[in-house]
């Protein structure tokens, strides 16, 4: 049976947040009339910001019985289990590193 991770709950919401309250900063740069460089700069670091966020939002780890598999919004890639020779990790509370 296939194991499905995506990123907690308690991370959206800032993360949402974020996204709404950049939204007026970066409407108030374009609309401000800065030389275009600065515009161009500023729409690139906004679509940016965007993407990650969504990527951030619909990532899947998914653990089968054979393999492990990433989704997100850039692509898919896979690993077999058996090519896995060392996984490092900690765990400090209920937060895994």
């Amino acid at each position: 049976m296939d194991q499905v991770y995506k990123i907690k709950k308690s991370l959206k919401a800032p993360m949402l947040l974020a996204v709404v309250i950049s939204l007026p900063v970066f409407v108030d740069v374009i609309s401000s009339g800065f030389p275009t460089k600065t515009l161009i700069m500023a729409i690139t670091l906004m679509v940016l910001f965007y993407l990650f966020t969504l990527n951030n939002l619909i990532k899947r780890v998914i653990v089968s019985s054979g393999e492990v598999s990433i989704k997100s919004l850039f692509g898919s890639s896979r690993i077999a289990l058996d090519e896995i020779s060392r996984l490092d990790g900690i765990t400090m509370g209920t937060r895994q590193f």
